[in-house]
């Protein structure tokens, strides 16, 4: 009896990451910004083509992207894949990710990075951007400018740590004191408390906001999971995170161009890696929910 022979099809691997990327191109050819959805390796990249030249990037829900152009605010599902303007716009910009609070898919929008004037969310079954109410957080430890506060530290419980917004702060790591030269923007707990999350950074004039994250974990000795994150995609209750590096001159031939590093990690396993470097400039990274 002959048994029939089954081919089966190659099955492509969803995209993890959406991502706006300059790649520089040798000689007198032209490059600029564009929008990109590949794995979590950076692998299987595929261009997105966009109405005006992309800026900024953020999943919305697992099935549609929001980007910004210098002047204006555009979406489209995956797939089909059509760009459409919500609204012009020069003010409004994704809230800054060092004061990030909402889930993965679920990005906020500020306008002038002023959360003063209020938070906005694209509703993704209207398409229209719309107020929103800032949600509280019980486990965020409020921190200030005019004197530290004393926070219980889960790595070494008999050295809380002291923490005051722009000032840099000493703690344990086994036997040893030591220095975070980089001062402390937010701090919160997580897993009841066994797990402190610190925010760190500072600013650059040339190359802006410079975000690190530290985790002070019960039973573990302190961990700087990164510190040179520009735009950062980070999740506590998600081991994997993504981040771009703040922008450095790279050499093109005579030129100097700006440039900088895409990075993926999961801080479970303890990595972190370059996985877009060289001529390349990546300014924003989203991480599919």
């Amino acid at each position: 009896m002959l048994v029939p022979t089954i081919f089966l099809a190659p099955v492509a691997t969803p995209p993890s990451l959406c991502f706006v990327a300059r790649f520089y191109k040798s000689g007198s050819a032209k490059s600029k910004f564009e929008l990109y959805v590949s794995d979590l390796s950076a692998g299987n990249r595929k261009m997105l083509p966009t109405p005006e030249e992309p800026v900024a990037a953020q999943w919305i829900g697992r099935d549609r992207i929001a980007w910004f152009s210098e002047k204006a605010l555009w979406t489209s599902k995956l797939a089909p894949w059509k760009p459409m303007m919500v609204k012009r716009t020069t003010t409004l910009h994704f809230g800054e990710s060092r004061y990030r609070d909402t889930e993965p898919g679920k990005p906020i929008f500020v306008e002038d990075f002023d959360r003063s004037k209020g938070i906005f969310v694209l509703d993704p079954s209207t398409l229209k951007v719309e107020r929103a109410m800032e949600s509280p957080h019980h486990q965020e430890i409020q921190l200030n400018e005019e004197k530290p506060t004393e926070v219980p530290n889960p790595s070494s419980p008999e050295h809380p740590l002291a923490l005051q917004m722009f000032e840099e702060f000493k703690y344990w790591r086994g036997t040893k004191e030591e220095t975070c030269e980089w001062p402390p923007y937010r701090a919160w707990n997580t897993d009841g408390g066994n797990k402190l999350w610190v925010t760190i950074g500072t600013h650059f004039s040339s190359s802006g906001d410079v975000n690190g994250m530290m985790l002070f974990e019960k039973g573990r000795d302190p961990r700087t999971l990164f510190d040179d994150g520009n735009c950062v995609d980070f999740w506590p209750s998600r081991s994997l995170f993504a981040y771009c590096t703040y922008r450095n001159t790279s050499s093109l031939g005579k030129k100097q161009v700006w440039t900088s590093e895409l990075h993926v990690g999961d801080y479970k396993k303890g990595t972190n890696k370059a996985v877009i470097k060289g001529l390349a400039w990546v300014p924003s990274v989203s991480i599919r929910p």
